[in-house]
């Protein structure tokens, strides 16, 4: 089984099951545990600009559940927004590479109420979410450019979202 944990209707993927909670094809809250999914269960779990949406306890949790239902030698592919990249515009006060962002408070979700699902509640560097990714158990945690990561293969004829790439951080990680 494959998975698209944050999927919803937006960049569906051939051949994944789409959890969301709202417009996947499984519903479901990922801030609710377990997900309904048994152990050992995906070959690949995806998870793009959906991380960013949880607060630190609940990414955790997601990340967990991951490992939980990924079999052994299973992927986890995760696109998150670079926390670094918008912290470097910070401090060069230079906002103008970042499409649509004018400011640190944008990339949180200022303009966005705050109990919404699609405020962005938690930031990642690599660092940062390697150091969880290598707690909770994954190996091989490798950062890549969207378009030449070493599992792209794996996903024919899908298109992370252009717009995000310059802004994005992507990590394959491997169940051992």
């Amino acid at each position: 089984m494959r998975i698209d944990l944050g999927g919803g209707a937006g960049y569906p993927i051939a051949g994944f099951v789409r959890v969301d909670v709202s417009g996947g094809d499984v519903t479901h809250d990922l801030r609710n545990t377990p997900y309904p999914f048994g152990d050992c269960e995906a070959e690949i779990i995806h998870c793009s600009h959906t991380l960013e949406h949880l607060c630190k306890s609940d990414a955790m949790a997601l990340l967990g559940e991951s490992y939980r239902i990924l079999e052994s030698d299973g992927l986890l592919t995760l696109a998150v927004p670079n926390m670094d990249i918008y912290i470097d515009a910070h401090l060069r006060n230079d906002f103008s590479g970042i499409v649509g962002c004018y400011d640190l408070n944008y990339c949180v979700g200022d303009t966005v109420p705050a109990d919404s699902h699609w405020r962005h509640k938690y930031l990642w560097s690599f660092e940062a979410l390697a150091y969880v990714l290598a707690n909770t158990g994954f190996v091989n945690i490798v950062q890549h450019q969207h378009s030449d990561g070493p599992f792209r293969h794996l996903f024919p004829g899908h298109a992370y979202n252009p717009d995000f790439a310059p802004v994005s951080l992507y990590l394959d990680a491997v169940k051992p």
